[in-house]
C-alpha cells in the first residue's frame, strides 16, 4: 500500500474551500485512507509524518518503509542560467526566484514575498510554471511577476535553470509535514538552491544536506534570506551544485525503484520462507 499525502484526519481536507463540508466529509476521507492500509503486507510512505501515523494506527512498524519521491535527473539537468533567460525571455541581468508546481496554499504569501524582494531589488523577477494562480490586487499593481503555465516536460530545465534560487514556502501543518513535494526533487535535478521552512521532509532535506536556505514562515525573514543569497552569487553556484549532487547520489529515480524493488523481495523472500514451513 502506497501512502503519498496526508488526506484526512486534520490533513489536506482542512484547507479547501467550504470547511463546512469538509468537516462533514472528513470521517469519510479518513476511513478510506486508513481502513485498508491494516491488511496490507507493507506499507510504503512518502514521509516520516506519515510512518508516525500508520504506527500511531497500531500498525506494526517493521511492515512500514518510508521512501521519499525522487528525481529525475535524466529529464531535468542543470543548464546555463543566462542562456536559459534568453530562451524563455526573461531578462539576463534580473535577480530571478522560480515557483514550479499546481498546488500551493501559499501563493499569497509567495507574492508578498516577491513584493517585500523587489523593494530591495528592483529588477528582481518572479517566474512561476505550471498552474496559473489568482493575483492579488497588491500583487497586481506591481511587475516582474511572470506566470509561464504549463510548460513541456523536456523545457522544464530552462525554466528552473533560469533561477537564482527555487522557492518553496510551507507553512507548518499536517498535511505539508507529510508530504514529499515533487516540485523540490525537480529543484534539486536543475541544481539550484531552495529557499523553505523547516516543515516536514523539505525541512530535512536542507538541515542535513545543504541544499539551500530555511527561513522562518514570516514575510519579511522569507524575503530577507533571498535577498542575501540571491545577492551573493559564489553561494548560489555552491549550493545548486550540491543540490545536483544530492539528487544523483540519493534520490534519484533509479535509486528510489531499488528501494521499491527491496521491499517487494522482503515480503516474496517471508512469503516463501512461510510456504516452506507449511509444507514441512
Amino acid at each position: 500500500s502506497d501512502w503519498g499525502d496526508w488526506w484526512g484526519r486534520g490533513g489536506i481536507i482542512r484547507d479547501r474551500p467550504n470547511p463546512i463540508l469538509n468537516r462533514l466529509f472528513e470521517p469519510v476521507e479518513t476511513f478510506f485512507e486508513e481502513r485498508f492500509r491494516r491488511h496490507a503486507d507493507a506499507i510504503v510512505t512518502v514521509s516520516d509524518a506519515l510512518r508516525r501515523r500508520a504506527v500511531n494506527m497500531g500498525l506494526d512498524a517493521a511492515r512500514i518503509h518510508v521512501i521519499s519521491n525522487g528525481c529525475d535527473v535524466d529529464g531535468v539537468r542543470p543548464v546555463d542560467k543566462h542562456a536559459a533567460r534568453k530562451s524563455i525571455g526573461i531578462p539576463v541581468d534580473a535577480a530571478v526566484l522560480v515557483f514550479a508546481g499546481f498546488t500551493t496554499y501559499e501563493f499569497d504569501f509567495l507574492t508578498d514575498v516577491f513584493l517585500e524582494v523587489q523593494k530591495q531589488i528592483p529588477k528582481a523577477v518572479l517566474l512561476t510554471t505550471g498552474a496559473i494562480f489568482p493575483l492579488s490586487p497588491r500583487a497586481k499593481a506591481g511587475s516582474g511577476i511572470v506566470q509561464a503555465g504549463m510548460v513541456p516536460r523536456d523545457q522544464l530545465s530552462l525554466y528552473l535553470g533560469a533561477a537564482d534560487a527555487c522557492l518553496l514556502p510551507f507553512k507548518s501543518n499536517l498535511a505539508n509535514a507529510a508530504r514529499s513535494p515533487g516540485k523540490l526533487w525537480d529543484y534539486l535535478a536543475a541544481g539550484r538552491p531552495v529557499i523553505t521552512n523547516d516543515v516536514g521532509e523539505a525541512g530535512r532535506l536542507l538541515r542535513q544536506e545543504g541544499v539551500g536556505v530555511l527561513a522562518d514562515y514570516s514575510v519579511s525573514d522569507f524575503a530577507d534570506k533571498a535577498v542575501k543569497l540571491i545577492g551573493d552569487a559564489a553561494r548560489c553556484e555552491q549550493l545548486g551544485q550540491r543540490a545536483r549532487q544530492v539528487a544523483e547520489e540519493q534520490y534519484s529515480w533509479d535509486i528510489k525503484a531499488r528501494e521499491l524493488r527491496s521491499v517487494y523481495e522482503r515480503l516474496v523472500g517471508r512469503r516463501r520462507v512461510s510456504q516452506a514451513g507449511r509444507s514441512s
